[in-house]
Order: C-alpha cells, then sequence, then structure tokens
C-alpha cells in the first residue's frame, strides 16, 4: 500500500488506516441491541469448524470500474476450498432468517484500501510479486463510523477461528 500512495496518488484520494483493512462479509447498518445480540450468536453458530482461512491477494480494482474509481481496492481470492465464502452464505442466509437486510449483488472477496472524493482517473503503479498470501484468523463484529477523516472502525466481539 506504501507503494500505491508514494506514486502520484490524487491528493484528495483517503486512503484506509492500515489498521482499518478487512474484508466485509455483510455491511448491516444500524441495528439495535437485541439485533446486535443476534447477530454475534449467528456469527458464532455459523463458524462450526473454526479453521483458519488461506486468503491471496490478487489485482487492484476499482469500483465502480478502475478507469475512473471512487474505491480502490485489493482483490482476493482463497487458497485451497471456498470457506469463506461459504461462511458468508451461512451468516447471509441465518441474518434473512431474523429479517435483517443483506446485500444480493454478487459478493467479492477484496480489501478497500482508498476512497476518491469524485470518479477520476488515475495512474496505478505496477506492484512487485511479493510475499501476497494472508491468513483471516478471526470473523469480527464491527461497528463503523463515519467521519470526513475516513471511517473509523471498533470492534464489538471477536470469533477466533483456529
Amino acid at each position: 500500500m506504501d507503494e500505491l500512495r508514494s506514486k502520484g496518488a490524487p491528493a484528495d484520494i483517503k486512503w484506509v488506516n492500515s489498521d482499518g483493512i478487512h474484508i466485509t462479509l455483510h455491511f448491516l447498518g444500524y441495528l439495535t441491541a437485541q439485533q446486535l445480540e443476534r447477530v454475534a450468536e449467528i456469527i458464532n453458530h455459523s463458524i462450526t469448524s473454526p479453521a483458519k482461512i488461506n486468503l491471496k491477494l490478487t489485482t487492484l480494482g476499482g469500483f465502480p470500474n478502475l478507469k475512473k474509481p471512487r474505491t480502490l481496492f485489493m482483490g482476493c481470492q482463497e487458497v485451497g476450498d471456498n470457506k469463506l465464502s461459504d461462511l458468508r452464505a451461512k451468516i447471509g442466509q441465518a441474518l434473512k432468517h431474523i429479517k435483517l437486510e443483506i446485500d444480493e449483488r454478487p459478493w467479492s472477496i477484496h480489501l478497500t484500501l482508498a476512497r476518491l472524493n469524485a470518479p477520476q482517473a488515475i495512474s496505478i503503479p505496477i506492484m512487485k510479486d511479493e510475499s501476497l498470501n494472508f491468513i483471516a484468523s478471526s470473523v469480527d463484529l464491527m461497528k463503523s463510523e463515519l467521519s470526513r477523516s475516513g471511517a473509523k472502525y471498533s470492534l464489538i466481539k471477536k470469533f477466533n477461528l483456529k
């Protein structure tokens, strides 16, 4: 990410703090205390065989596209099986069962790196092929608070994967 930051990025780009980089399984919006408790129970029950999830970084991308993105992200891919995708689907079904709305659009595993104030063409440096594998070791129920300086994330509950 430092390589991207240092190579000609627009001045109005807002980089995600490194401690805030995460993979979103489901964005839930505002929840009551009771709903939050149910979501925590759902996550806990959904992790039936809590094994760490092996992932690898793939390609740099942008939403809605890389030509004029509003969001820059790094794509990820599961190594081996589809544990993360299966876990997401299982949690999603349970969330729908308790009448919470979930995003039905196709999902792709990614790490959000930055947001731009307005879509604009940017020059993306070629990144060196370094160690691109990593391990997801927990599912975290997070609270996000938006501000002018970017999103601030706080941990509500951690569910460790072994």
